[in-house]
This record gives structure tokens, C-alpha cells and sequence, in this order.
């Protein structure tokens, strides 16, 4: 299978795209910010230089669907769509 028709990879793909606030969405920071506040952290988090990672290769040689880097943040997301979660994240 190439990917593209695995659930997670295009998932993935769709996050990245509205994540990243300089996309052509023109949400600028609107869905990044948002989805941060609804995990409630309950602090600002500094939306510049955002760095967007898909397939981030980990130390032990996994990979993680999506790394969000900020100035003095990091969000990793895991996508597990119809699967079992056999990684450790």
C-alpha cells in the first residue's frame, strides 16, 4: 500500500494543512490555536514559527504522524484511525 490509501496518512495530511497557520487556508493561527485551547492547557501558546513534521523519525526508529513545533512548545499527534495502538507514543 503506498500510503495515500491508508486512513491515517490522508488525516494527517489535512491537519498539517489546517495547522499550519501560513497555509492557504487563510485561518492564519485560528485552527492551531483553537485546537490547542480545547485541550486545555489553559495558557497562550506562541503561534510563531510554527514548524509542521509529518512522519518524524523517533530515536527507537518509529515514526510520528505529526510534530507541531512552536518557540517554546511541541505537540506530537499520534493519528490511529481504525487501528490499534501497538507503538509506544
Amino acid at each position: 500500500m503506498d500510503g495515500r490509501g491508508h486512513y491515517e496518512n490522508p488525516v494527517s495530511d489535512l491537519l498539517k494543512f489546517f495547522l499550519n497557520p501560513n497555509a492557504e487556508h487563510g485561518l492564519k493561527d485560528l485552527f492551531p490555536s483553537t485546537f490547542l485551547e480545547c485541550m486545555g492547557e489553559g495558557r497562550p501558546f506562541n503561534m510563531k514559527g510554527i514548524r509542521i513534521g509529518r512522519e518524524v523519525p523517533t530515536l527507537l526508529g518509529n515514526k510520528i504522524d505529526l510534530q507541531i513545533l512552536g518557540e517554546d512548545w511541541c505537540l506530537t499527534i499520534e493519528n490511529k484511525i481504525d487501528h490499534e495502538p501497538f507503538n509506544n507514543f
